[in-house]
């Protein structure tokens, strides 16, 4: 009530007011108008208009109560009352937000009884008419005519004529052959395409090889182009660059120009590099011999004298973080293969370029990159690297392999040959994937070796990893295809067996005839020939004839040297006698059967095999 006016008693005694109960909840708590004169819901319509009498005041209060936005209640007295009600909030909490609608799952839950009826067919066009099957009869087609002799031609086909037959006898006229005249049929003159090398460059059926990346049979300059362009691009790191553009004099302006340049200077001298590179990774003990490991990497400082201690760059120390940094983590393609400090092909050629910054570009001899680069390799490098590490595959291959002569020396012994591959290409059990590609590798290659009791003074461990390395063909992706870098093809183990000629001194027809005068032992082959030495003479009889035959293996792989057919057979009768189990002088599965040891008596042999074999290695 605005004007605090109202009569308290009146609704006090009609029992309308508790103030009790108002002040014990305060739901109950009410307040009340009363028509009154001075509440300004008894002004009359229009502007302060007095009221007399009773009639005007309930006129003026049914005129207020229209304004009033209150429910109004009138006393039995005629006074009118208007209440409202304030209520409390008790417990008030808003309700949680309601939750998505159930999905679907019956057709009730959408508003449907059953299914919508299928559409109705189209109707049949040209287009659409199905095809008249076409019946096939299994049966053969009835004949024109009858094959045999019959009575009637009404006779069932097929059935046998029941009149004697009547035998014929003609007298026999030999067919006359043409004659040859042997002197006039010219052989084909021999073509590699066709030969046991053929696999190098094409696939031959039957021999289980891939060509290699060059699709031919030497080294060629696609192939080595190729292989450079995949190991630039990934030589060319960030960190490769930055060197480049801090070290260079053209700075970071110049830096296109100076990569162009100093990729050329590497594609120069692409092929000596590659060589080199391989050369020292087989001289250690890196992995797989076919990765450049510290040890190898010291020695090759070494040998091409490039540290200098006079300097605060180019000391053994600095090139030796060169080596380290090189090689980082972060190399996916090293990380792949799980190399650890050890450098693949192309951070050889970015240590390469590193070391020619610290040796000519920090020590203030050029400000060029390419051209530190270019004096690194002609000055450092090619004079002072081993003859070994700078070599040609394909002199040898061009000389001496791809003949005809030495193919046929080759056939004489093909099938013990292919029963060594086959048998020594799964024995490497470190390596599955090796073992598996049925290739050999160059551990298998070395197990062959010393079970041939080959190795000897001249013919080193050294020269046998590098019978191997010679012999592979170029690989241009050493990442993505490192199984076939790493393995040996059946052509591949045949050329390293020719090389083994080229480093072993061998003996000739005069030294046969000067041991059978001298012994009185006929000597069948190579290994009997070595056998009957080291008995007559032990090893200083087989030291002195190394040094008295010794080679110079840069003559043997050409032209000028003793020829290969004549040699390679020598290699391969001293392999076979040296692995030949049971005596017959060739390998076959079955020599596999038995134990080395059971033929270390002589009379143990089969009485048709050959003399025993005196050689103590190959037990």
């Amino acid at each position: 009530n605005p004007e605090h006016v109202f009569q308290e008693d009146t609704l006090r005694e009609k029992g309308m007011l508790d103030d009790v109960l108002s002040d014990r909840d305060p739901r109950f708590q009410m307040a009340t108008w009363n028509a009154v004169q001075e509440a300004r819901y008894w002004e009359a319509p229009g502007a302060g208009a007095a009221v007399d009498s009773d009639e005007g005041f309930a006129a003026a209060a049914a005129a207020a109560s229209r304004q009033s936005p209150f429910a109004q209640y009138r006393l039995p007295d005629g006074a009118l009352i208007r209440c409202y009600h304030k209520g409390i909030r008790r417990h008030a909490y808003h309700p949680l937000p309601e939750g998505p609608d159930p999905w679907p799952l019956t057709l009730a839950s959408v508003g449907e009884s059953s299914l919508p009826p299928p559409p109705r067919a189209p109707f049949p066009s040209e287009a659409t008419k199905p095809g008249l099957r076409s019946h096939v009869h299994a049966s053969a087609p009835i004949p024109d005519r009858h094959t045999l002799p019959v009575s009637h031609p009404d006779v069932w086909y097929g059935t046998l004529p029941t009149e004697a037959l009547s035998l014929v006898a003609v007298p026999f006229a030999p067919v006359q052959l043409e004659e040859w005249d042997i002197a006039t049929v010219q052989p084909k003159p021999w073509d590699i395409d066709t030969s046991i090398f053929a696999p190098r460059r094409r696939v031959v059926a039957g021999s289980g090889q891939k060509p290699c990346d060059a699709f031919a049979y030497t080294t060629t300059a696609t192939v080595l182009k190729r292989g450079f362009a995949l190991d630039w691009e990934r030589c060319r790191s960030v960190r490769f660059q930055r060197l480049i553009a801090r070290e260079d004099d053209d700075g970071l302006l110049g830096l296109d120009v100076e990569l162009e340049e100093v990729r050329y200077a590497l594609e120069s001298h692409v092929e000596t590099l590659y060589t080199v590179y391989s050369y020292y990774c087989t001289s250690g003990e890196a992995y797989d011999n076919y990765v450049l490991g510290m040890k190898e990497w010291s020695q090759f400082l070494d040998d091409c004298h490039i540290p200098d201690p006079t300097t605060t760059h180019c000391r053994k120390t600095d090139l030796i973080s060169i080596f380290m940094g090189a090689c980082p983590s972060e190399d996916q393609g090293a990380f792949a293969l799980g190399f650890d400090r050890a450098l693949l092909r192309h951070q050889w050629l970015q240590v390469i370029v590193r070391v020619a910054i610290a040796k000519y570009i920090k020590t203030g001899l050029t400000a060029d990159v390419s051209e530190a680069l270019d004096e690194l390799i002609a000055v450092d490098i090619l004079p002072n690297v081993s003859p070994f590490a700078h070599h040609d595959h394909d002199r040898f291959r061009n000389d001496q392999l791809y003949s005809e002569a030495t193919e046929i020396a080759i056939l004489k012994y093909w099938s013990s040959l292919k029963e060594i591959y086959r048998r020594y290409s799964s024995s490497d059990e470190d390596n599955a994937a090796a073992s598996k590609a049925e290739q050999m590798s160059l551990v298998e290659w070395r197990r062959l070796m010393k079970d041939a009791a080959m190795l000897d003074g001249r013919f080193t461990k050294r020269e046998s990893n590098l019978c191997v390395i010679y012999s592979q063909c170029f690989v241009a992706d050493e990442v993505n295809r490192r199984n076939k870098l790493v393995q040996m093809t059946f052509v591949d183990f045949l050329e390293a067996l020719g090389r083994i000629a080229v480093f072993k001194p061998l003996p000739t027809l005069r030294d046969f005839a000067k041991l059978e005068l001298h012994t009185g032992v006929v000597i069948e082959n190579c290994a009997r020939f070595f056998d009957v030495l080291w008995a007559t003479q032990g090893d200083h009889g087989i030291i002195e004839f190394n040094e008295s035959h010794e080679l110079d293996w840069r003559v043997e792989e050409t032209n000028k040297g003793r020829p290969l057919p004549e040699t390679i057979e020598l290699v391969v009768q001293l392999l076979i006698a040296r692995i030949d189990r049971d005596g017959d002088g060739k390998i076959s599965r079955k020599d596999w059967k038995y134990r080395r040891a059971d033929f270390t008596d002589p009379h143990a042999r089969a009485k048709d095999s050959a003399g025993a074999r005196l050689f103590p290695s190959q037990y």
